[in-house]
This record gives C-alpha cells, structure tokens and sequence, in this order.
C-alpha cells in the first residue's frame, strides 16, 4: 500500500502545466478532479479503484481529445471559420456523452479535416494570389502564363466566398500578407482587373509605395546590418564532422571542420 504524497505532488505540476496553457483546459481539469480524488483516499490503491467507478481511470483520452478538438476550435474562431469552430463543439459535446467516442469513430479526425479543407484551400489560393502577383511585378514574368496562374488560384476561393473582393476585405486575409497598404491595394485593383478582364493590366513599376518601401529599408540599412552581425556572431557552426563507416565492421571517424 502506498500513500498519495508523491502522486498528489505529480498530478500537482501537471494541473500547473496544463492550467497555464490556454489550449489544454480539458487536461487541466481532469488532473484537478484526480487531486480531488487523492484527497479525499488514503492511498493510491484506494484512489485507482474509485476512479474507475467515477470515469477518471480512463478519463485522460478524453481528455486530450477534447484538447486537440479544441485548439482547433481556437484557431477556426481566431481565422472566422465559424462553421469548423461549430462542428468542434458538437465533437466535444459527443465526447463529454461518450469518453469512447473518439475510439468508436475513427474517422473523426478526418471528418475533422474535411471541414477545414475548404477554407484551408481558399487561404492556399489567396496566398498563392499575392505570389504570383509579386512575381509578375518583381519579374514581369510573361503576362499569359502570369494570368493562367492567377486563373487557377482563383478557382480555389471557397469559403467564405469566392469574390476575392470580399476576402481581401477581410482582416484575416489581410493579415495573411505582409506589405504595406498602399501595395496591397495595388494588389487587390490587379487581381480583381484581372478576374474580370482575363488579363493582366500593366503595373507601374516605380509605384509610390514600393519606393517608400525601399527608402524606408535604405534608410535603416545599418540597424538592419547590426541586427545581422549580431546574429551571424551567435551563430554555432560545428567543430567536426562524424564520418560512417564503409564496411559493417567499421569505425566512425570524425574530420575536423574549418
């Protein structure tokens, strides 16, 4: 028989661990509920034997099941994807009625993906959007090749909508790209000229906002050489390479590095 000092301290730290994470409140709270229980039983012995009359014997799947359910419910609501953060509460909801749901429904996760595959596509094209537009500007790239690239991403715009108008509107999307404002806007008149016409527009290069870009970069160019050297200086390089050896019975060798 043994006491429930050591566990109690244990399941402590993991109520800690879990507890300051805001992705793992299920976790957390079930390792809170074995404290509880430890508590309340003189030894461990007697603490396992309740906890598989109450559910926590075998409550840690769940658990972190429900964790996993719930990040993703996070980051669907942080992105808009309502519909996603929807179906993980009817998830945990099945597996707050059915500890054994994520066992008895082994396509779950994938049921789980499919929500998020449309969105996921539409993001893909968005971002694939602003590539091929800063490729054709960077580069001029030939202008049909350009389009049918432009074409294609476009067919991937989904969810919410398939205007690329109205996605580019959006905060989520706009945080998807990083440039200035005055680019970005170049980039939304481009790709929805584009969309109408099938063709692509001719796009000044000397553009008032890449030109303060540039004067903006030129103009902290030694801070930005500093934070580099500072960076190169912490770099670890190696002192030898390990060497394989050719036969079965071989040795390793190492080869000192320059």
């Amino acid at each position: 028989m043994s006491d429930t000092t050591t566990t109690k301290r244990l399941y402590g730290l993991y109520v800690q661990r879990f507890g300051s994470c805001p992705r793992t409140p299920y976790q957390a709270e079930y390792y809170r509920k074995w404290l509880d229980l430890l508590s309340s039983c003189a030894t461990n012995e007697e603490a396992e034997e309740e906890s598989k009359k109450n559910g926590l014997y075998t409550g840690g799947a769940a658990a972190l099941a429900k964790d996993r359910v719930f990040a993703n419910k996070q980051a669907a609501e942080k992105m808009g994807w309502t519909d996603v953060a929807e179906f993980c509460d009817e998830i945990i909801a099945k597996i707050d009625a059915d500890p054994y749901y994520t066992f008895t429904h082994s396509g779950l996760w994938a049921d789980l993906q499919a929500k998020k595959d449309g969105w996921l596509r539409t993001v893909d094209g968005f971002h694939r959007l602003f590539v091929d537009f800063r490729e054709y500007d960077d580069t001029r790239t030939e202008a049909d090749r350009a389009m049918s690239n432009i074409a294609t991403d476009l067919k991937l715009l989904s969810k919410p909508s398939s205007d690329f108008a109205k996605l580019a509107a959006m905060p989520q999307f706009r945080a998807l790209i990083d440039c200035s404002d005055e680019y970005y806007q170049e980039f939304i008149n481009t790709i929805v000229k584009a969309a109408k016409s099938g063709r692509l527009d001719n796009i000044p290069w000397s553009s008032a906002s890449r030109k303060d870009e540039i004067a903006e970069l030129w103009k902290n160019k030694d801070s930005l050489k500093e934070v580099c050297q500072q960076w190169r200086s912490q770099e670890v390089k190696p002192v030898n390479l390990r060497l394989s050896p050719i036969t079965a019975d071989g040795k390793y060798e190492l080869q000192d590095m320059d």
